[in-house]
């Protein structure tokens, strides 16, 4: 069973790149103290960058079993290639339950090689 990362409500501005040894991760959306004020809001991870081939969220090879949950995940980069939102690279694992992804600039989820 792996690690559980719980976000609370409110934008994050990060790019995440999580290493083989993190494999089994999930990332989430945690939930505020009763009646707090923003109990409703949801969690923003947004990456907008200058560099190029950046993604918001990617599993570095060998981790497998990453899973990113409620998230809303935002990208923005001035490359034409390697420009996503979500990156699963060779010999990886990503599942998204929940998620709404997208990239002003490229594509939302990609998987090369992965599962």
């Amino acid at each position: 069973r792996g690690v559980i990362l719980r976000l609370y409500p409110g934008k994050y501005s990060e790019r995440v790149v999580v290493p083989a040894t993190l494999a089994g991760l999930t990332i989430e959306r945690g939930q505020p103290e009763t009646g707090a004020a923003d109990s409703n809001d949801p969690v923003v991870v947004e990456h907008r960058t200058t560099s190029p081939y950046e993604a918001t969220f990617e599993a570095a090879p060998g981790c497998t079993g990453l899973t990113l949950r409620n998230l809303t995940i935002r990208h923005s980069s001035p490359s034409v290639a390697n420009n996503y939102a979500v990156f699963a690279t060779e010999g990886s694992g990503v599942s998204l339950e929940g998620c709404d992804v997208s990239s002003e600039t490229g594509s939302g989820v990609v998987g090369e090689g992965a599962t």
